[in-house]
C-alpha cells in the first residue's frame, strides 16, 4: 500500500495521509484512541482518502496490551493499526486458499474468483470450464469450508474486513 504512492505514506516515522488534512486526520485518529472509550472497547475506524479516487482505506486500531510480546510495549498503553484496501477484493492467492482449506487448485482459483465478485457463470467462463463443472466445484468448496450458500462462502473469504 505504501509502495502504491495512493493516499498513504511514511513521514518522519509516523503514517501520513496525501494531503495536510488526512495526516491531521490520521494522527487525530491515533491520538483520540487513547482519549476515548474506544480503548476500552478495543475498536477504533477511520477512512483514509486516495487521490487515485479509489475507495478509501479502511483503518482499524487496536489496543496492545501491556506484555503483548510486541517489541516496545511494556506498560504504556499501545495501539496496532490494520489498514485494509476494499479495492483489493481478496487478497489470499490461490495457494494459501488450497493451503487453508484442503482445496484442489481449481476450486481455490474458483474461490478467489467468487471472492472478486464475479458471478459462478462468469468465473466459470473466465476458466474456460463449464457452469456445471462450476458448480460441482462450489458444491465441493461448500463441503471443505463449512458453507452452506454462495454468499456465506464470500463472507468468510473477505472476512479480513473482520479484524
Amino acid at each position: 500500500m505504501l509502495s502504491a504512492a495512493d493516499g498513504l505514506s511514511v513521514h518522519k516515522g509516523a503514517l501520513a495521509g496525501a494531503t495536510a488534512s488526512e495526516t491531521t486526520g490520521i494522527h487525530a485518529f491515533v491520538a483520540g484512541f487513547f482519549a476515548s472509550a474506544a480503548h476500552a472497547r478495543g475498536v477504533r475506524v477511520h477512512r483514509v482518502a486516495r487521490p487515485s479516487g479509489k475507495r478509501s482505506y479502511a483503518c482499524f486500531a487496536h489496543p496492545l496490551p501491556p506484555g503483548s510480546g510486541v517489541q516496545g510495549v511494556r506498560s504504556a498503553p499501545a495501539v496496532i493499526i490494520f489498514i485494509r484496501d476494499p479495492a483489493s477484493a481478496c487478497a489470499f492467492e490461490p495457494e494459501a486458499l488450497e493451503r487453508l482449506y484442503d482445496l484442489t487448485t481449481s476450486e481455490a482459483i474458483l474461490a478467489r474468483s467468487l471472492a472478486q465478485g464475479l458471478t459462478l457463470e462468469d468465473a466459470a467462463a473466465n476458466r474456460g470450464i463449464s457452469d456445471e463443472t462450476a458448480r460441482t466445484q462450489l458444491k465441493s468448496l461448500f463441503e471443505k469450508t463449512g458453507c452452506h450458500r454462495q454468499a456465506e462462502l464470500v463472507a468468510l473469504l473477505v472476512g479480513g474486513n473482520r479484524i
